[in-house]
């Protein structure tokens, strides 16, 4: 019993501090994306898209889906809701 309440606290503990844990990236990656050009540069490699960026009511639109794979989101993770016509919640 004693070694199950001491196990308990030890993943308590562990999940209290996950959040303070840096999260993992490059530093040095870099995604530029330019307005009206269905391609973006990656790390210095082009990517083409199907959607080129766009200004509308001062508001700068990037294609989603694109966005997120430069932030490094698994395709499989990007998931579009046509009813909703959005792309919920993604995690990476």
């Amino acid at each position: 019993m004693r070694k199950k309440l001491y196990l308990l606290f030890l993943i308590l503990a562990l999940l209290t501090l996950f959040p303070l844990l840096p999260a993992v990236a490059d530093d040095n990656h870099q995604a530029v994306f330019i307005i009206r050009q269905n391609t973006y540069i990656s790390d210095g490699r082009p990517v083409a898209m199907d959607a080129a960026p766009f200004i509308e009511n001062d508001r700068t639109l990037v294609p989603v889906r694109y966005l997120a794979l430069s932030l490094g989101v698994p395709e499989d993770k990007i998931i579009w809701s046509p009813s909703a016509q959005a792309v919920p919640g993604m995690k990476a």
